[in-house]
């Protein structure tokens, strides 16, 4: 059964289609939507209802339970030693709430440590298609502040 009291923001509708980097058209396909349909939800101008909201559910448990493993393996390794976690923000060098970033999550320790407010302008510049993912962290002098 559905449950009509839960609410879907559009910032996690958004967010579960970049993590799973589809497009909105590949995104509409996978839900069985239309691109348009997919367009209102993440500027808010509706919600998801009924089997749409069931689909979009399946897609962000799976992207919380996925990130939650490779986060659990990130903090293993650290805890083990196999993984150093830098103090300073690969970017601008800040001790402020540094994380690890992560390319691709299949690879969940190989990552690069950088700020909130750098890793916001990284996933930002990403979406933006300002920056590619894939020379993230093979160069260190990254030039998206």
């Amino acid at each position: 059964m559905i449950n009509k009291d839960y609410r879907i923001s559009a910032n996690e509708i958004y967010r579960t289609r970049d993590w799973l980097e589809l497009t909105q058209e590949k995104f509409a396909q996978k839900l069985g939507v239309s691109i348009s349909t997919v367009n209102r939800w993440e500027n808010a101008v509706c919600r998801p209802e009924g089997l749409s909201l069931v689909a979009l559910n399946s897609e962000l448990d799976k992207m919380v339970r996925h990130k939650g493993r490779v986060s659990n393996q990130v903090m293993a390794a650290i805890k083990k030693g196999t993984l150093i976690k830098k103090d300073n923000c690969e970017n601008c060098n800040s001790t402020k709430n540094v994380i690890a970033h992560h390319n691709d999550y299949s690879k969940p320790l190989d990552v690069i440590w950088l700020c909130d407010k750098c890793h916001i302008a990284l996933h930002k510049s990403l979406r933006n298609g300002t920056h590619k993912s894939d020379t993230i962290g093979k160069e260190r002098n990254i030039t998206w502040r």
